[in-house]
């Protein structure tokens, strides 16, 4: 009878761990992609809102620039109501400057300010360089 016995291997008890230890690493790897995720979205946003506001203010700035040009070559003729408007173009955008004297005569102060305009203004004359 000792001819025929069956060599029997016995096999570890480790069963199923394998599938438990698949599932911890997918979890943190999910965990690790949640937060890296997070972050790449707050970056993309900060970045998203500091090109849109580029290319919002890009043509106010150049308009305010070209006001500044116009004011180094001379003065804005100043009509009744203290003010001056006129309007200049930057690329296809309309701008409204309006120019205002300081408040102390004794300096000479202006301050600018620059609009956008969706259509070309009526009543109000075109300046480009000088006054």
């Amino acid at each position: 009878m000792n001819a025929y016995k069956i060599a029997i291997r016995r096999l570890p008890n480790r069963r199923g761990y394998a599938l438990v230890v698949v599932l911890l690493f997918n979890v943190l790897f999910l965990m690790l992609l949640g937060v890296a995720w997070r972050h790449m979205v707050g970056v993309i946003r900060v970045a998203t809102v500091r090109a849109e506001q580029v290319q919002r203010d890009e043509g106010v700035v150049c308009a305010l620039a070209r006001a500044m040009h116009m004011l180094e070559t001379g003065r804005p003729p100043i009509g009744s109501d203290s003010t001056y408007q006129c309007y200049t173009t930057i690329g296809l955008g309309f701008f409204l400057l309006t120019f205002t004297p300081g408040t102390d005569p004794s300096v000479e102060a202006w301050s600018v300010t620059a609009t956008a305009q969706s259509t070309q203004p009526s009543g109000v004359p075109y300046k480009l360089d000088t006054f």
